[in-house]
């Protein structure tokens, strides 16, 4: 609601601006229309099995073009729409890196976001079923690596058979962001690969590994009571 709410004040807000309406009721409000310290924060991110079942799901002939997009989301960080917008010349298996170019990021600042070997992989494969492609690296046109319009049903249609409840595609990202904070990964630098201007930001909304800090806090007291 609280997203919705935010569209309907960039609506208001330009008809103001351009005198289509003398004020919007977003700043006549005695109390604020929009509280995001009433949403509830998400804290769902795929256990190991889970994406095991997910990735299997996505292989099967009829979603095969999912595969490589999730396998981006999870090893890179990427927003959804980063990843759309990614052209084969973005791809260089030489650096082992993927680079996002400002036009196409939420900040309009270019980063650098990690290709690992199974992206790699996945990404070769993709290239020669999808492009017909023959060469041992990537293609390097301007076409879109990933020329999807709508892929929502196919998503669903994923986790579904995947047996996974509550889980959207934009957690891919999260499960990034909590993974790499768990191997040690310093928090500025997974803000750096992730694109967050703000480290509270980044904490507030994409660190979810509660769980994990629960099993390590017991294994502290465990190991405690042995002494």
């Amino acid at each position: 609601m609280n997203r919705e709410l935010e569209q309907l004040r960039a609506i208001l807000r330009f008809a103001r601006n351009e005198g289509i309406i003398p004020a919007s009721p977003f700043e006549r409000a005695s109390t604020p229309l929009i509280s995001k310290a009433d949403e509830t924060k998400r804290t769902r991110i795929l256990t190991d099995d889970e994406e095991a079942r997910l990735l299997e799901a996505c292989q099967k002939p009829t979603r095969a073009h999912l595969y490589p997009i999730v396998i981006a989301a999870l090893d890179t960080g990427a927003r959804k729409g980063e990843l759309l917008a990614l052209r084969w010349s973005d791809v260089s298996f030489e650096r082992m890196a993927i680079t996002l170019r400002a036009m196409t990021t939420k900040t309009l600042k270019t980063r650098t976001v990690p290709l690992s070997n199974r992206l790699a992989f996945a990404l070769h494969q993709w290239a020669v079923s999808k492009c017909g492609y023959s060469g041992r690296t990537f293609p390097t046109t301007e076409d879109r690596v990933f020329p999807l319009v709508k892929f929502q049903n196919g998503w669903d249609a994923a986790c579904e058979d995947a047996k996974i409840e509550d889980f959207r595609f934009h957690d891919l990202r999260a499960c990034w962001i909590s993974r790499m904070i768990r191997n040690g990964m310093p928090v500025e630098l997974v803000a750096k690969i992730s694109g967050h201007t703000q480290v509270s930001t980044l904490y507030s909304h994409y660190v979810r590994t509660i769980y994990d800090a629960i099993r390590h806090a017991r294994s502290i007291l465990n190991r405690d009571d042995d002494d």
